[in-house]
């Protein structure tokens, strides 16, 4: 037996499934990201990386080596996924925080977003942002 399979009653995969569910943070603040691509842009750009759960038989990059890489069956894995056709890892990821005299100090606008209802309209709202300056 595997000594970091993750079992069905792990506290911390449940978190992760509620968060994926619901597309938001989990309740200690990490941001699920699924995806190899995901999970190494999240990595090379400094953010801190927690725990990364991994179908059982999906190959993990070598970079992972130091990250807390945890085994999932694939039938419980099935269940924290997002995406239909999932390439087997999620990591929780720590978002980075600024203050509001970081972000509002600042020269230039500032686009704030709140209770959208449609994802696609952030990259709209993104695109027009940085068209203007933002």
């Amino acid at each position: 037996m595997n000594a970091n399979l993750v079992g069905k009653h792990n506290p911390l995969l449940a978190e992760v499934r509620k968060a994926m569910r619901a597309s938001t943070l989990t309740a200690s603040g990490d941001l699920p990201v699924e995806g190899p691509a995901l999970i190494e842009e999240a990595r090379r750009s400094g953010l801190e990386i927690g725990a990364v759960f991994v179908r059982e038989g999906t190959a993990i990059p070598d970079a992972w080596a130091s990250s807390d890489v945890r085994t999932v069956e694939p039938a419980l894995f099935k269940s924290i996924q997002g995406t239909e056709q999932s390439q087997g890892a999620i990591a929780l990821v720590r978002p980075p925080r600024w203050t509001n005299e970081e972000v509002l100090g600042r020269a230039g606008t500032v686009v704030v977003l709140a209770g959208l209802q449609d994802p696609g309209n952030v990259g709209t709202i993104l695109r027009v942002a940085e068209a203007f300056g933002a």
